[in-house]
């Protein structure tokens, strides 16, 4: 494999190959341990948690975002079931191993009740602003053409 370093960031690129694939072996330094999922913690009472990201900086390391480690999360409510309610979450910690719910990314507001909000990522910007990138989801049947127009009006009422 080759590797390429920048030394003032540390950046590493790598160039993998099919022979490189091959051989990797399964070790207790690349594989998860097992462990009982009846004694995991909530993230979020009430919710699941599934799909989740770390806020990177724009360099793709993870972000300190006022001393703390932001993690992103789909999370839905348990009692409504599967395709119902999902929405982006954020946690936070500073002690590198207890996150806390810091609630919902967007807050109270949904652009609409039957559009799911779905899996992203975000950075944190040179000019210390977070930026989101993430899809929205339909399970309604409505053309995605009639859901981007309706975005537009939604957006250019909320910024005018």
């Amino acid at each position: 494999m080759n590797t390429k370093t920048n030394k003032t960031k540390q950046i590493h690129t790598s160039h993998w190959t099919v022979k490189n694939a091959r051989g990797i072996r399964a070790t207790n330094g690349n594989t998860f341990p097992a462990f009982d999922p009846d004694k995991l913690k909530q993230l979020m009472p009430g919710y699941q948690a599934w799909d989740n990201w770390l806020v990177r900086d724009e360099d793709g390391f993870v972000a300190d975002v006022n001393g703390f480690r932001v993690l992103i999360a789909l999370v839905r409510p348990v009692a409504n079931g599967f395709d119902n309610g999902e929405r982006i979450a954020y946690f936070y910690r500073a002690d590198g191993e207890h996150y806390v719910a810091g609630g919902f990314l967007y807050g109270d507001h949904k652009l609409y009740d039957d559009i799911r909000e779905w899996s992203g990522s975000t950075i944190l910007r040179a000019d210390g602003k977070l930026q989101t990138f993430y899809t929205l989801s339909t399970v309604c049947g409505r053309p995605v053409s009639v859901l981007l127009r309706q975005f537009r009006k939604s957006l250019s009422k909320a910024i005018s």
